[in-house]
């Protein structure tokens, strides 16, 4: 027996029937549930690849802002903000809680007065520092390396030319003093232009 003369309709038929059987399981259970809870489960959306039915499983988020809600409202705080405010104040404490933020115990006045004095000190701490004349500039990492290849010089024609006047009379003393030929009219006429 080849495996081209099995019977390929009888395979597709069990495996298909073998399928149903998972599905109907599946069904079963999610009637179960359905019965079980008293209120019906809303569907959200189902999936049309699958077919596979995704439920809403609870109100959550009803549940959250209704808590959210009894939370803020003004029967869980039966004091006023200005009442909260004057006892926090009166206890000395820096902040309060009220329909749960955060709030500073500190009046208008208090915050304009600290402004006052914070530009206050600004100002007096700006007159009193060192003027940028006295300040060495810093060095950053590149400066740094050009100074010490010497690149740091300056790059006008005039001062360029001069080093380079300068190069060309110490080579020429160097000969000289080593005893080599070189051109005393040329080593004259230069130190004449550097003096």
């Amino acid at each position: 027996m080849s495996y081209r003369n099995v019977d390929k309709e009888a395979y597709k038929k069990a495996y298909a029937n073998k399928n149903k059987k998972k599905k109907s399981t599946k069904k079963s259970n999610l009637v179960k549930s359905d019965k079980n809870t008293s209120k019906k489960k809303e569907i959200l959306f189902i999936d049309p690849s699958t077919g596979k039915k995704y439920y809403n499983k609870s109100n959550f988020s009803d549940v959250k802002a209704k808590a959210k809600k009894d939370m803020t409202s003004n029967k869980a705080y039966p004091l006023s903000f200005g009442e909260t405010f004057k006892q926090s104040k009166a206890k000395g404490e820096k902040t309060f809680r009220w329909k749960n933020k955060q709030y500073h115990t500190k009046t208008k006045d208090e915050l304009e007065k600290a402004t006052k004095e914070r530009s206050e000190r600004y100002a007096k701490a700006k007159k009193e520092s060192i003027p940028k004349e006295t300040t060495p500039k810093k060095k950053g990492f590149f400066s740094k390396i050009k100074s010490i290849l010497g690149r740091d010089k300056d790059r006008s024609p005039e001062a360029v030319e001069k080093r380079r006047m300068k190069k060309r009379v110490a080579w020429m003393k160097k000969r000289k003093a080593d005893g080599k030929s070189y051109s005393a009219k040329n080593l004259k006429e230069l130190e004449a232009k550097l003096n």
